[in-house]
């Protein structure tokens, strides 16, 4: 039993900390900050955030960046790993430290390297095609950009959990597919993609939910204040603009959607 006690205290420990935030956010989307006190002031951060005309667009915002990162950091990461565990170790380990590489450096400065590349004033992608596009100056292009940082950023931690995941499938099994004239197309449609569909399942529910969640990339890339996300609006109505209430109203909802977009993520999966 003690030993039990001991292995769970960890997420016990996690889980107590996410329920106390909850609970203290919950207060504080009550108050209206005036320092050094807060005014009660009931369910007015809702309505204030509800009548708000950028709200909905910061909430399609949140759905458009896990709309448009997620498929692709899942399928380009189950791509290369599918693609890779054909090839030699010492050839698949060098591969696998390339994509790697976005992980290990400072945020900071891969999201500068982005910035420079959808620049509009001589970035890189204007010179290579000719043109003179600001592309953080328009909505959907600007998600796309940050989009772009984040998917290389995260793509190689998702190639190893699939690389990982593929090695659990039985050789035994392959071996007999193959033997019975199974193509290598028919290997991984039937055999090892279904024997790892839990993973993936789990990879998209995580990924989606850190989507949701991104602030520093849109911060640093400076896109057009209509590609700001949810995120985004509660870290600056919180530390810019002081707003300490309304910013846990905000933080409310979008735990609730995220919520939400989990339990239908789940249902229709089944």
């Amino acid at each position: 039993m003690i030993k039990r006690a001991v292995l769970l205290s960890p997420a016990l420990l996690f889980f107590s900390f996410f329920v106390a935030s909850l609970f203290m956010m919950g207060r504080l989307s009550l108050f209206r900050s005036e320092y050094p006190v807060d005014i009660f002031v009931g369910l007015e951060n809702f309505r204030a955030i509800f009548t708000d005309r950028d709200f909905f667009r910061e909430v399609a915002n949140s759905f458009l960046y896990v709309g448009m990162a997620t498929p692709v950091m899942i399928g380009a990461g189950l791509f290369v790993a599918l693609t890779i565990q054909h090839i030699s170790p010492g050839i698949r380990g060098a591969a696998i430290f390339m994509f790697y590489i976005p992980s290990l450096s400072s945020g900071v400065i891969s999201i500068s390297i982005w910035r420079w590349v959808f620049s509009g004033n001589n970035g890189l992608l204007n010179q290579l095609f000719g043109i003179d596009y600001i592309w953080m100056l328009n909505r959907y292009t600007a998600i796309a950009a940050v989009s772009v940082s984040i998917v290389t950023a995260m793509l190689g931690y998702l190639i190893i959990i699939f690389m990982v995941a593929l090695g659990t499938v039985q050789k035994g099994t392959i071996d007999s597919a193959k033997i019975d004239g199974a193509r290598r197309g028919q290997i991984t449609r039937y055999i090892m993609l279904p024997t790892i569909k839990p993973v993936i399942q789990i990879m998209v529910l995580v990924n989606a939910a850190g989507m949701f969640l991104i602030w520093e990339n849109i911060r640093l890339m400076g896109p057009v204040r209509t590609a700001h996300n949810l995120m985004y609006s509660m870290y600056t109505t919180a530390f810019e603009l002081g707003k300490y209430g309304e910013a846990s109203a905000k933080a409310l909802v979008l735990v609730g959607v995220i919520v939400i977009f989990a339990v239908v993520k789940r249902r229709v999966e089944r």
